[in-house]
């Protein structure tokens, strides 16, 4: 952190302002490793205005995804929504298809948070398609397992949401992504025990940013969290660095 600051004083002394975007945006990346999102942010809004001085439509696209992170973290969904929908035009522009499978999966988890069941299940079914046709395992598997999510705990529907569990699983399993296969295991043993299931559902008076076991999870994605109710390792990690 310490050199990217030097880095950052250093081009804002010479006015090198593709540089100064760089230094900041990875900055900010950096400060949500940190947890410190409000300091986060601020630098992704300043590296955004610079983006969008020099029309650098693949860096703004990376500080827009990552505003929208933190923005869903917040609870402020409607305008980590825009940031999405504008992020997944230039990805269209772009034509990378890759980038808007992950688009894609982020809107669907604001549409679950906001109960638009059938708006996430739509999402998620187009990043399917992309991640088969682009050959990403572990894409798909995200998207089967939230499809299943949305189908048992949800709708009510465990019968369809098992296959697709199931390949999910499989898909960890063949692809070496042995933390992805241990966080599927339980929801294909639970989902082959119809009887627990039910009694899931009976006694599903919990509050939903606690874990069945009864610690904190991620408010973005509800995997466990490792230091309370902030992001979990996962989404951390997919924050960009440019």
């Amino acid at each position: 952190m310490s050199l990217l600051k030097e880095s950052e004083r250093i081009c804002r002394n010479s006015g090198n302002k593709e540089d100064l975007q760089v230094s900041l945006s990875n900055q900010a990346a950096i400060l949500v490793k940190l947890e410190k999102y409000d300091e986060a942010m601020s630098l992704l809004k300043e590296s955004e205005r610079m983006c969008r001085d020099r029309s650098d439509k693949i860096r703004l696209s990376r500080s827009l995804g990552n505003q929208a992170m933190i923005l869903t973290y917040w609870g402020r969904y409607f305008e980590a929504m825009q940031l999405h929908k504008e992020e997944e035009m230039i990805f269209m522009e772009l034509e990378n298809k890759r980038g808007l499978s992950i688009s894609l999966g982020d809107q669907a988890v604001i549409f679950t948070k906001l109960g638009k069941l059938g708006e996430a299940m739509r999402l998620y079914k187009e990043k399917e398609a992309i991640c088969r046709e682009l050959g990403n395992p572990e894409g798909l598997a995200y998207s089967l397992i939230n499809q299943a999510t949305i189908l048992s705990e949800n709708m009510c529907k465990s019968n369809e949401s098992l296959p697709l569990v199931e390949e999910a699983y499989r898909l960890a399993t063949e692809h070496g992504l042995a933390a992805l296969a241990q966080q599927i295991k339980p929801l294909v043993d639970a989902l082959n025990n119809p009887s627990r299931i039910s009694k899931s559902n009976k006694e599903d008076k919990k509050p939903p940013e606690l874990s069945p076991d009864g610690k904190l999870i991620c408010p973005v994605c509800t995997q466990k969290s490792q230091q309370g109710a902030t992001f979990c390792i996962w989404c951390k990690a997919r924050f960009k660095f440019d």
